[in-house]
């Protein structure tokens, strides 16, 4: 979508946000933000809002520690590098 749209256009990511991580891909990809919705609705049905709070930081936990492990420092420093970009399905045995 990035290179569809350019760099003057705003990307958001509004589906498939479940960890951590994949607030890191959407950033890599060329996202600005990633809504996390569905994981904070989760969060609140279980725990109100304090279950909400929880979801939010355990997304923020997921996110800190896949930065780290692709030596990033900070959110600006996410590169389309730091992930790997596959147009095939991954086959899962069962």
């Amino acid at each position: 979508m990035r290179r569809a749209l350019g760099p003057g256009t705003e990307l958001l990511i509004d589906s498939g946000i479940r960890r951590g991580v994949d607030i890191v891909k959407a950033v890599a990809l060329g996202a600005q933000a990633a809504a996390i919705a569905r994981p904070v609705l989760f969060g609140a049905a279980i725990g109100g809002d304090q279950g909400a709070l929880c979801a939010i930081d355990i997304l923020l936990d997921e996110a800190k520690r896949a930065m780290t492990l692709c030596g990033t420092p900070s959110v600006d420093a996410i590169r389309a590098g730091d992930v790997i970009a596959s147009s095939r399905p991954v086959a899962f045995e069962t």
